[in-house]
């Protein structure tokens, strides 16, 4: 047994092992597009870069002595204000001293009262413009100080670059470190999406989208109650009678054997007014069988001859009833002689079970008749049948599992049980949930020789599946 905690850093370090190296290819493939936007070569870059570098040094060292020289003209310029301020704040300080008291208003000279007065005025005009002047000069010393720092910050970095220009020698190199400077955000960015991105999608698709997409209207393909059809037990082996005046249309894949006396011949396509679907479907080729006899039954018996594990089923379906069923799992089908098998054909394009489980075409095989059903692996049967105080039933089950069904039954798509076990085990978002009175099959695995009969893996089969073949 696996230790899980061995288990656990293993994955880690690979998914770390992963993470670098995509950033490593992102990073490649930003600097292969700077080499391919680039239309000069190598050197021809190279010599331009370390111009422009050059240039932009020059400059910036002009830009850091002119702002130096400003910033120290400017910081004499504001101690001399400061000094006017702290001089015209002594000398008011002194004149009010000086103020003459009520009764040197009254019994003094007015002429030097107004003198008085005026220069106590002067001196607040100079203070005024002082304060102001040291305002303007408060106001420009900051931003020689804010564009100072920024070409102090900028000048080692270009002059780091111009230096790494002056020594680069591999084109390799320069465009990796070139590509790093100006993506380096874009390569976090893309490493962090591969670590996260998983996560957070399904975050939003389960707790954003799915509770949205189950509030839609279900599908329903019939209304009102019809006759339910009959489902025998599914087994590797299943046998059936074929009476007289019946016709069975068979897979030849699934025809173990039969009684002698029964009329054998080919037929070349299920259903004619459907040839393209039945081609599609692998419905074609099949063996007729016809009992000619007035009187008497014969024995027909179904197995797979690719795959001893697949089970069938043969479902009965009654005069005035149907049955929902995908072409890929039907093997073969019983129906009187002179009436062809009746398949209706349903579109749902505007549903959300539709669009959720990637299935907009249905068949309907109207009886009476009866289906050879087979699937990999065992074959459920559910019948759904109302109780005692009348309430419908319902029951869920798994998307890619459902076979077939009565066309009577409500589909709609529900979320899966658990964030964590829709995250780690990776099933599907959606279930269905079937509602109703009626029955449906459903499958444990989807089957193994698509060749001979189709289930839900490969490309070829989801296209298949999109109109219900």
């Amino acid at each position: 047994m696996a230790n899980p905690v061995k288990t656990f850093f293993t994955r880690l370090a690979r998914k770390a092992a992963m993470a670098a190296v995509v950033g490593l290819l992102a990073l490649v493939a930003y600097c292969l597009w700077i080499f391919i936007r680039e239309p000069a070569g190598f050197e021809s870059r190279r010599e331009r870069l370390l111009g422009e570098s050059a240039n932009e040094l020059v400059a910036l060292r002009s830009d850091f002595d002119r702002l130096t020289r400003d910033k120290t003209e400017l910081s004499a310029s504001l101690d001399e204000q400061n000094a006017r301020l702290q001089l015209a704040d002594k000398t008011t300080s002194a004149l009010h001293e000086l103020d003459p008291s009520v009764w040197d208003r009254l019994m003094g000279d007015p002429i030097e009262h107004q003198a008085h007065k005026a220069r106590i005025a002067r001196v607040a005009v100079i203070k005024a413009e002082a304060a102001a002047r040291i305002m303007a000069l408060t106001s420009r010393l900051l931003l020689t100080d804010g564009h100072l720092l920024e070409v102090t910050e900028r000048l080692p970095l270009v002059e780091q670059q111009h230096r790494a220009l002056a020594a680069d020698e591999y084109p390799v190199l320069h465009y990796l470190r070139l590509g790093w400077t100006q993506a380096h955000w874009l390569v976090a960015g893309v490493v962090l999406a591969y670590l996260f991105g998983r996560f957070l999608v399904n975050l939003v698709l389960f707790y954003g989208v799915a509770p949205r997409i189950t509030r839609g209207r279900a599908v329903q393909l019939v209304s009102g109650n019809a006759v339910l059809p009959t489902v025998q037990t599914s087994t590797e082996v299943v046998e059936d009678a074929l009476w007289p005046g019946e016709i069975l249309r068979v897979r030849p894949a699934f025809l173990r054997s039969s009684d002698e006396g029964l009329r054998q011949q080919r037929c070349l396509v299920l259903n004619w007014h459907r040839p393209f679907s039945c081609i599609a479907s692998g419905l074609t080729g099949l063996v007729e069988l016809r009992n000619e006899r007035n009187a008497g039954e014969r024995r027909v018996v179904f197995a797979s001859n690719h795959d001893p594990l697949a089970q069938l089923s043969i479902v009965s379906v009654p005069d005035s009833g149907s049955f929902i069923l995908r072409a890929g799992f039907l093997m073969g089908v019983i129906s009187k002689e002179g009436k062809p098998v009746k398949i209706r054909r349903h579109l749902r394009l505007f549903h959300w079970q539709s669009w959720v489980s990637g299935r907009f075409g249905y068949w309907e095989f109207v009886g009476p008749c009866r289906l050879i059903v087979s699937c990999v692996s065992h074959v459920s049967i559910e019948c759904m049948t109302a109780s005692e105080g009348g309430v419908q039933p319902s029951q869920r089950a798994v998307q890619a599992g459902v076979v077939g069904f009565s066309p009577q039954l409500a589909l709609k798509p529900v979320r899966c049980f658990g964030f964590w076990r829709y995250f780690r085990e990776r099933r599907p978002l959606y279930d269905v949930e079937l509602s109703g009175e009626g029955v449906f099959l459903a499958s444990e695995s989807a089957g193994r020789v698509h060749a001979k009969m189709r289930g839900n893996e490969g490309p070829v089969v989801k296209l298949l599946k999109l109109v219900g073949l």
